[in-house]
């Protein structure tokens, strides 16, 4: 272990003893057979993948970040890069909603602001 040694010049000096088979791990001393390492959801961060490539997983079932739609609605809204007229206001909540859904592992689409009345869509 690195921390029981010392660098001298460009030589490495060990400074205690050590036994055969010292550190090492016998098979299964880290997780029973059969047991579950991952359970079902567990987000694939590296410490995840880290694990399953410990036991020879080199593939994985896996599910696709669900696609969650984000449609505003209203007359009053304008978008972000829009100048609101005095009865209007930006479409923040569209973009604060994507936020949220990133951060929870989705993908976010945004949708054009609806029209209140379908008439304006041309329906």
């Amino acid at each position: 272990m690195i921390e029981h040694t010392a660098l001298e010049g460009s030589a490495v000096s060990l400074q205690r003893a050590v036994a055969a088979g010292e550190n090492a791990c016998p098979p299964r001393c880290e997780a029973k057979k059969g047991g579950i390492l991952l359970k079902k959801g567990t987000r694939l961060a590296p410490a995840a993948l880290a694990v399953a490539a410990s036991v020879g997983r080199s593939e994985l079932n896996v599910f696709a970040r669900p696609k969650i739609t984000i449609l505003s609605t209203g007359d009053e809204l304008v978008e972000v890069n829009q100048q609101p007229a005095p009865t209007q206001i930006r479409n923040s909540n569209s973009h604060s909603l994507a936020a949220q859904i990133a951060a929870a592992g989705g993908e976010p689409v945004i949708l054009p602001i609806a029209a209140d009345e379908t008439s304006a869509c041309g329906s």
